[in-house]
């Protein structure tokens, strides 16, 4: 069966450019985790994971569930489409454990380093380095391209993620009203 061509540029743009074969952390095999590059039928878990992401934030709203899940859904689609044109040529990859997936990673090769576009993990997978590691992952990929360094952006209020990056290396080199620009120099 053919696909049509609007699903056939789907699944490409989701998917973007292959990793490099060795960028998932060494020690991942031994603990049951994988980082794989994002396919079209991915699109289910990456809702449910944007609305696990915004479940403590929307606890609050009183709306019935189906309210919050249509609000999560649309505001995934405006963020999937924003980093699609943002970042046309990130590497957008599903974290797995045990072949189940926990979480996502997008990462930009860009002039001034890689970017980390987005960490995301189930809660069920936070709070077990899985983070830092993608981080450190990040990392040794900058020195084995000769890449100045790794760059991101982090939420002001969000001290646990700061602190981690700060652990990691990483230094404000900027600020708008809402983040912090952190970089680590390879």
């Amino acid at each position: 069966m053919a696909s049509s061509p609007a699903s056939t540029d789907l699944t490409a743009s989701a998917a973007g450019p292959v990793p490099p074969p060795n960028l998932a952390p060494v020690n991942w095999r031994a603990k049951g985790l994988a980082l794989r590059s994002i396919r079209f039928e991915d699109t289910f878990f990456l809702r449910d994971l944007y609305a696990d992401l915004r479940a403590e934030e929307l606890a609050a709203v009183d709306w019935p569930p189906a309210q919050k899940r249509a609000f999560t859904d649309s505001q995934y689609d405006l963020q999937d489409a924003h980093f699609g044109r943002a970042h046309p040529h990130a590497w957008r990859l599903i974290v797995e454990r045990r072949g189940k997936s926990v979480g996502r990673f997008y990462l930009d090769d860009t002039p001034e380093g890689l970017l980390v576009v987005d960490i995301g993990l189930l809660a069920l997978a936070r709070g077990k380095g899985i983070g830092g590691d993608l981080l450190k992952t990040a990392q040794a990929q900058a020195r084995r391209q000769g890449s100045p360094g790794v760059w991101l952006h982090v939420l002001k209020d969000n001290i646990r993620a700061r602190t981690l990056y700060e652990r990691l290396g990483f230094a404000a080199t900027g600020e708008t009203a809402t983040h912090w620009r952190m970089d680590w120099t390879a």
